[in-house]
């Protein structure tokens, strides 16, 4: 979902997770109608609820994450957040073992308004491995280059 040759680069959820999330929590929905028992219409209810308003959440934060020269803009269900490249202190991808396997998840640390938050992302919201998207921003970052030229990640990397 990224091309190195552009001025803009964006990642989000993949269009068919949030079409099969929504599919499918229709398809609870129609099941809990139907249900014959109320305990069992109750859950199969909330299954769908929960389905589709991960669709919903999913769709409308596309594109999660979007890079350009002036920074990063992250997206989520209730709008987006701009963060300027002097607000970035730390972009790293941290491996954690899950169910004996290993999943990267894309941490940005930013310093906003006297306050420094962590922001996660994971391989289902941007839509491919956060290794790849880790180099395309800090291909973008101004600061990749160490203050004596050395290549280093930049101060806060």
């Amino acid at each position: 979902m990224s091309d190195y040759g552009a001025t803009t680069q964006a990642w989000g959820p993949k269009p068919a997770a949030l079409i099969y999330a929504a599919v499918g929590g229709a398809v609870l929905a129609v099941v809990a109608v139907a249900a014959d028992e109320p305990a069992g219409r109750l859950l199969i209810g909330l299954a769908a609820a929960g389905l589709l308003l991960t669709a919903l959440a999913g769709a409308r934060s596309r594109p999660r994450l979007a890079v350009d020269a002036g920074g990063l803009t992250v997206r989520g269900p209730w709008g987006a957040r701009r963060v300027g490249w002097t607000q970035l202190r730390g972009c790293e991808v941290v491996q954690h073992h899950r169910l004996g396997r290993r999943v990267g998840v894309l941490e940005l640390t930013v310093q906003q308004d006297d306050r420094e938050s962590l922001l996660l992302l994971t391989k289902a919201e941007l839509g491919t491995d956060p290794e790849d998207v880790l180099w395309v921003v800090q291909g973008f970052r101004p600061d990749r280059f160490g203050a004596d030229g050395s290549g280093g990640d930049g101060p806060g990397a």
